[in-house]
């Protein structure tokens, strides 16, 4: 059964209340949480929870955990495959390299390939020790888990989607990374099948 956000309390009680956490405090809570999601799966409420803890580093560290447990690296799914999903050792060169299919190692499909890069680049890069609000209620709306927004909620039951909905998202979505192109971003999801219907 993937895990709720009650089934998280007990790692994250020591921590709640407190503005601001300390590197030792910080490295323990985010142990504690990818040692529970590294080999289970969960919904897409703890997802969203964990943008309050998790940077894109940390997140990256949880999906490689997930991979070396033969998961799809994507934490909402709970596909898992000893075959295909498995750590390969590519040189550096190759790692940047943005190869096709490249993700089928890592990921059980395409869709949680996106879905995972949509909501990575959603989080921030500053590490949780200097995080302040943390004390904030659950999905305050000041709180980072409340701007997320997962690529899943728009993809229909058989994985199709309205582009419009997607651009909508794109402009809304929080992007921690001035970096980032919206062209950019707006290309990696750019191959999402769409399946158009005739209304008469």
């Amino acid at each position: 059964m993937p895990p709720i956000i009650t089934t998280l309390q007990p790692i994250l009680a020591p921590y709640e209340g407190k503005p601001l956490l300390t590197p030792k405090e910080a490295n323990m809570l985010t142990y504690h949480l990818i040692e529970r999601l590294m080999e289970h799966s969960c919904d897409k409420s703890v997802l969203k929870l964990l943008a309050r803890y998790l940077s894109k580093q940390t997140y990256e560290e949880l999906v490689t955990e997930r991979i070396i447990n033969h998961y799809c690296g994507y934490p909402l799914c709970d596909f898992r495959d000893p075959g295909r999903i498995k750590e390969v050792q590519v040189n550096q060169l190759v790692s940047k390299l943005k190869l096709p299919k490249s993700y089928n190692h890592k990921y059980c499909c395409k869709k949680h390939y996106q879905c995972s890069e949509f909501y990575k680049q959603q989080l921030t890069t500053d590490a949780l020790f200097s995080r302040t609000k943390l004390d904030l209620p659950q999905f305050h709306p000041k709180a980072p888990e409340s701007s997320i927004i997962l690529l899943d909620d728009i993809f229909d039951p058989v994985g199709t989607s309205n582009p419009d909905d997607i651009m909508l998202l794109l402009r809304e979505m929080s992007i921690s990374d001035p970096q980032l192109e919206t062209d950019e971003l707006i290309d990696k999801f750019s191959n999402i099948v769409i399946h158009e219907k005739n209304i008469e």
